[in-house]
């Protein structure tokens, strides 16, 4: 199955420069800090990242800062969700996303592959920090540009995750106050290696 996961991602986002689109966005709004340097999921990979965490149906997946979607699409078709989401704050990329989310509901490879699916799927325009994502049973943060700015407020927020809910973080590593860390490994993203931590809410 990854591997028709990843031609249908791959046909969705043939067309899409999330991080021209990105860079657009900031130089548009003005804004000059690295935090919201543009990343993307392989998908092949990110599959092997879902894995650890052992989603189940009805399970609720949230990805913090989803770009151009594609790590929500990926987990829609990797799981059946009760809530799929992204939380975006550039309008640009929301915008993007939006668009995606049109062409793969009448995407025929969806409709051939996964025939009996609902796809859940929804994107948020707004700042994660003032976000309500507490419904959340996995996270996915890729944080490797995040600052101290949000970080640490991120950090602080995250506490408040109910109990056995699983978080998928690049390169940061969680407070062990909070979370049990269930696994580290060095995974090849869009970009190249990184080291993804995954974690359970204590």
């Amino acid at each position: 199955m990854p591997r028709i996961v990843a031609e249908v991602i791959d046909k969705l986002f043939k067309s899409v420069d999330g991080m021209r689109i990105s860079l657009d966005e900031r130089n548009r709004l003005d804004i000059s800090s690295s935090d919201l340097t543009y990343g993307e999921i392989n998908p092949v990979t990110f599959a092997d990242m879902l894995e650890v965490v052992e989603p189940k149906p009805g399970e609720v997946f949230y990805d913090l800062g989803s770009g151009a979607g594609k790590a929500v699409f990926t987990a829609a078709l990797l799981n059946d969700w009760r809530k799929c989401a992204g939380i975006e704050l550039l309008p640009g990329l929301f915008d993007a996303s939006n668009k995606l989310l049109k062409e793969f509901q009448n995407m025929p490879e969806v409709q051939k592959h996964f025939p009996d699916r609902s796809f859940p799927i929804e994107f948020i325009q707004e700042d994660f920090l003032k976000a309500d994502f507490s419904d959340a049973n996995v996270i996915f943060l890729h944080a490797t540009t995040f600052g101290p700015m949000i970080w640490d407020p991120l950090m602080v927020k995250m506490r408040d995750l109910k109990q056995g809910t699983r978080v998928i973080v690049n390169t940061k590593q969680l407070d062990s106050t909070y979370f049990e860390k269930l696994a580290e490994d060095l995974r090849v993203m869009g970009w190249g290696e990184s080291t993804v931590f995954t974690y359970k809410k204590k």
